[in-house]
């Protein structure tokens, strides 16, 4: 847990739907919009002075505010050969938490693959001959299972 974020709220006495909630870290100040659910429960508690039960539930809701808003995720699929090693492409990603997103990119994933035949040039391998010249140069192509994908959570 961050130790440098600070929580304020204010509510009136007779008041519960007046709760507002605010935090800061460092210079940087924000506020929530809340649910009025959440604004009723949370202004219920500030006014019968159960405070670390306030903060502790504010603290739940920005956690888990943030979590959505910055986890995104993209596709890889796994090689043929080797089962335990996976190619992903980091430019398709998407929220997380937003199933339009999910599937925009990987509609994307899959279009791209099967444009390139489910194979991916890794490198080349050259073979030398006098004075360090290469003489023969083959690429190194990777074939892909499209039956196995995976989701990759990017951090």
């Amino acid at each position: 847990m961050n130790k440098n974020i600070k929580y304020n709220y204010s509510c009136y006495r007779y008041a519960p739907e007046s709760f507002k909630a605010s935090y800061s870290i460092g210079n940087i100040k924000g506020n929530f919009n809340l649910t009025s659910d959440l604004i009723s429960k949370l202004g219920n508690w500030a006014i019968c002075g159960e405070n670390k039960k306030v903060i502790d539930e504010f603290k739940r809701y920005y956690r888990d505010h943030i979590k959505i808003k910055n986890q995104k995720v993209c596709y890889g699929v796994f090689e043929l050969d080797n089962d335990k090693q996976y190619k992903y492409i980091k430019e398709f990603n998407a929220n997380k938490y937003n199933m339009q997103e999910k599937l925009k990119a990987y509609k994307e994933f899959k279009e791209y693959f099967n444009s390139i035949n489910w194979e991916i040039k890794e490198g080349e391998k050259a073979t030398l001959g006098a004075n360090f010249q290469a003489e023969k140069v083959e690429d190194i192509i990777i074939k892909l299972n499209k039956n196995r994908l995976i989701e990759v959570t990017i951090i």
